[in-house]
Formats: structure tokens, C-alpha cells, sequence
């Protein structure tokens, strides 16, 4: 018998196993492809509408972006930085996605400068939260924003590696925000800077049966700087934070801040001879009055020589005016204005009016003369001078003090009014005293200036008359009063690289 084998036909098994190969070795190649495409998908780099991103902040390496929300008090996030380098000044500002880059990858007109967010040094570890205002000028919306409408934008960080800057010197996009409007603010407090630190203490004990042991704890604090200024600015300020003026008062110290500076609308704050120095915007909705210094104007005297006004040599504010003489006895004489870099009023004999004090020439303005007013205390180059006193035979009066400059430096600085008037002596019935000199008024900027209303006015000298017995007059028919102060003038600088008056 002869048997016949078929021979198998393994064709089809070896085609599926073929497949089955193919998929093992690229399916995860194509799997991983397939994650790739979806996560550039979600950063809306193929080109589809923000709406369809999903919302938050995605960080730039080495940065903390999160938390974003966009409401009508502008946009609200949480900030940080975990690079390992410090930050001694730190300003954070966004951006529209839509506002072209210049080659340096910065928006091209630099604008959103005006309205950053000063929120101090950052150190590795920690986050801020900021309230960054929606303006026309950093490329956010401000008005007819839907409820719903999307935002996408890049937020920004100046910062500097030095200690004592007063303006950024080097930029970094640290996160993109993809957010959408909503109708209610989410921001309920100030802006903070918080860190956390860990600290280890170690204890260690030991017996004659067992070995040492050695215990850790890790304890954790925290620490945080509110930046919505001090309760009580009025009595001065050095940190980081914004200031907020929203009363009217009198300084008794210097505001010198990185962050911002704001005198509401309404409110009169009178410097009296201290600096409002911002490392960011300085913005006066209100009035800003010099004040006058006590004591400046001189002692009147009775047949006898007066003293004259307190003099500021250095000073390019006006001079003071002398006081008049009235009812000759010998050698008398009235006292001189006090002089500033221009000459006070000359002291006046045998019935004379007061002469006027005047205002120096403008000086050639730098930062090395910034810097040397404000090192050798700013009133020295920015008071006037003192009213000369009266001599008389009966009721001699005494001059007027002088006014106060005032001094104001800030990144982007929009002055609004500002007040420097001396003193005015006043009517008398007797020898009439010099009216004091007005203060100077200095403004330092950075990146922009917008003017404002500026009055330094010499004050009145005083008046010779009476109600019962007319007013006093020269045989020239001069009125025997005292000198009018000089006028004060109002000096601006634009600095680059460092602020002159650190901050």
C-alpha cells in the first residue's frame, strides 16, 4: 500500500505573524508620535482657536506660572521662579500673544513697561501672586470684554542680578496664560511674595548599653511680604512694595520703594523736605505741596540790625527777599534774604523797601548731579531761602520761611500738580519782613514722563500798613514793604542704566 502525504500549507500563518511583528516594532513609535501631536495640539500650535485650549499657565523652564484668571480687574496669576539664581528686583507684566516681537523677542514698543508689577527679589522658591490691570498699552482688552472670550498671552519677568537696581536690566518670558473672561474678580488680597524653608536640628544621645542615636526634624516656616504698602506711609517707607496715598497728610520720612507709588485723586500730600523715589510707576492723581522748613525766615529788630534768612548756597531754588526798614535810629539796617545759588534780597537802610530774591540759572542736569544732591541730603540743592527779618522803631516783623523742593524719581513718572511756594510774611504795622524763597522742583525718569502742573512762587513780602494809620511809603511814594521771595523752577532728567537715587 502506498501512501501519499500533503505536504502543510503554512502560507497564512506566516503573513499574520509578519503583522504582528510590524505592530511590535512601531506601534510605540507611532504611540508616541500620536502624544506628541496632542500635546502641541493643546498649546494651539497647529493654529486652532484659543477657546479650544485648555486654560491655565504653562511655565518656561525654571519659572512658576499658575492659576490664571481673567476677570474685570484684570488678569490674576501666581508667579515664582526655581532657577537656583537670585533676583535681586523683580517685575512681572503680560503681554497679548498678538503684539509683534522685536529681535530680541520682547514685545516691539516696550509698552507694557509703564504698567509692570513690581513684586520685589525673588528668590529660588518663591511665588507672587500679582494682580496685573488690563491696559490697552500692554495688548490686554479693556473694555467690551465678553463673559466667555478668550485669552491667550505670555507673561514676562524684568528682573536685574544686582543689588539696588530701580528698573529692570534684563527681560524673560517665564509662562504662556490661556485664560477666559469671567464677570467676577478672583482677586481678594494683596500681592505676596511667600517662601518656604526647611531647617534641621539633630539630637543626639547616648547610653553605656546602646550605640548613639541620632534624631531630625524638619520644621517648616513661612514667611511673607505684603505688597500693598504700610498702613501708615506717612511716616516714610524703604522696601518693595506699592504705595498707596489715599488720605491727605504730612510726611515725616522718605518713601523710597521698588514698587509703585499712587497719590489718589482728591488727596494733598505735603512733603516737607523728604524724596518719593519709585523703582517702577509714580503716578500723583492729586496735589503735591512742598510745605515751608520752621525757622528759615529771619528775626525781625527794634532800632536795631535784624537778622537775615537762612541761606542753602548749593541750592538752585529761589532766594529769599530782605525785610524793610522803617523809623531810622543810626545804623540800622533790615536783614538780608537768605541767598541760594542766586543772591537774596540785599539788606535795606533809613526807610527802605525790602529788595526781591531771584531764581539761580538752570543748572546742566546729570546723573552725577542727581547723585551728588541726593548723597548730601536733596533739600541742599533744592530749598529756597529764607525771608530777611524788619527793622522798625515800633512792631518790627519778622521774614518768611522758605519752601521746601521736591524731589521725585521713578521709572515712568506722571508728576500731575505740584506746589513749591514760600512763605508770605504777612501785614504790619511796622517794619514789614522778606517773603521766603520758593523751592525747586526736581523730576528724575527712566522710560516715561508725563508733565504736570508745576507752581513754585516766591512768597509775598510783608506789607507795611494799618488800619488806623494808612500804609508806610518812601518819598518816592514806594511802599515800605518787605521784598517778594524768588521763584523756584522745575528741572527733568532722563536716566538709563541705574536710577541716580538707588533704590
Amino acid at each position: 500500500m502506498r501512501f501519499r502525504f500533503k505536504s502543510a500549507d503554512f502560507t497564512g500563518k506566516k503573513s499574520a505573524q509578519s503583522a504582528m511583528e510590524y505592530l511590535m516594532t512601531y506601534g510605540w513609535a507611532i504611540l508616541v508620535i500620536a502624544i506628541v501631536a496632542a500635546l502641541l495640539f493643546a498649546l494651539g500650535l497647529f493654529g486652532q482657536s484659543s477657546s479650544n485650549l485648555p486654560e491655565g499657565c504653562m511655565p518656561q523652564t525654571g519659572f512658576i506660572c499658575s492659576n490664571p484668571s481673567y476677570t474685570p480687574n484684570g488678569i490674576v496669576l501666581t508667579v515664582g521662579q526655581e532657577s537656583g539664581q537670585y533676583y535681586y528686583g523683580d517685575w512681572v507684566f503680560v503681554a497679548s500673544t498678538s503684539e509683534h516681537l522685536d529681535s530680541n523677542g520682547l514685545p516691539d514698543n516696550m509698552s507694557f513697561v509703564a504698567n509692570m508689577i513690581s513684586i520685589g527679589a525673588l528668590t529660588p522658591g518663591q511665588t507672587a501672586t500679582v494682580n496685573f490691570m488690563k491696559t490697552d498699552a500692554g495688548g490686554i482688552p479693556t473694555a467690551n470684554v465678553l463673559v466667555g472670550q478668550p485669552l491667550t498671552a505670555y507673561v514676562w519677568l524684568g528682573y536685574c542680578t544686582v543689588p539696588g537696581c530701580g528698573a529692570p536690566t534684563s527681560y524673560t518670558r517665564i509662562g504662556t496664560i490661556n485664560t477666559k473672561f469671567s464677570g467676577a474678580s478672583a482677586f481678594t488680597g494683596s500681592s505676596s511674595i511667600t517662601t518656604s524653608t526647611t531647617s534641621s536640628s539633630t539630637t543626639s544621645t547616648s547610653t553605656t548599653s546602646t550605640s548613639s542615636t541620632t534624631t531630625s526634624t524638619t520644621t517648616s516656616t513661612t514667611s511673607t511680604i505684603s505688597c500693598s504698602g504700610p498702613t501708615d506711609p506717612y511716616t516714610g517707607y524703604t522696601g518693595g512694595c506699592n504705595i498707596v496715598f489715599d488720605t491727605g497728610g504730612t510726611l515725616s520720612g522718605n518713601i523710597i520703594t521698588q514698587g509703585s507709588i499712587t497719590i489718589d485723586s482728591s488727596v494733598t500730600l505735603t512733603t516737607d523736605g523728604y524724596v518719593l523715589v519709585s523703582g517702577a510707576v509714580f503716578t500723583n492723581s492729586g496735589a503735591i505741596n512742598s510745605g515751608t522748613d520752621p525757622g528759615t525766615g529771619g528775626a525781625a529788630c527794634q532800632q536795631c540790625t535784624a537778622s537775615p534768612g537762612v541761606s542753602h548756597p548749593s541750592s538752585y531754588g529761589g532766594s529769599g527777599g530782605s525785610g524793610s526798614q522803617w523809623w531810622c535810629s543810626g545804623s540800622d539796617n533790615s536783614g538780608a534774604g537768605g541767598n541760594t545759588l542766586a543772591q537774596g534780597g540785599l539788606m535795606q537802610t533809613c526807610n527802605d523797601p525790602g529788595a526781591p530774591g531771584s531764581t539761580p540759572a538752570a543748572p546742566i542736569m546729570t546723573a552725577l548731579l542727581v547723585q551728588t544732591c541726593y548723597n548730601n541730603g536733596m533739600q541742599s540743592c533744592l530749598e529756597g531761602g529764607g525771608g530777611g527779618g524788619s527793622v522798625a522803631g515800633t512792631s518790627p516783623a519778622g521774614g518768611a520761611d522758605d519752601a521746601y523742593g521736591v524731589f521725585v524719581e521713578a521709572v515712568t513718572l506722571n508728576a500731575g500738580t505740584i506746589n513749591t511756594v514760600g512763605g508770605s510774611a504777612g501785614t504790619y504795622n511796622g517794619g514789614a519782613g522778606g517773603g521766603g524763597g520758593s523751592g525747586t522742583i526736581m523730576l528724575v525718569y527712566n522710560y516715561a514722563y508725563t508733565a504736570g502742573t508745576y507752581n513754585s512762587i516766591g512768597g509775598q513780602g510783608g506789607g507795611n500798613c494799618s488800619s488806623f494809620g494808612g500804609c508806610i511809603y518812601t518819598s518816592n511814594g514806594i511802599p515800605v514793604d518787605g521784598g517778594n521771595g524768588g521763584a523756584g523752577q522745575t528741572l527733568v532728567y532722563q536716566y538709563s542704566g541705574s536710577p541716580p537715587a538707588s533704590t
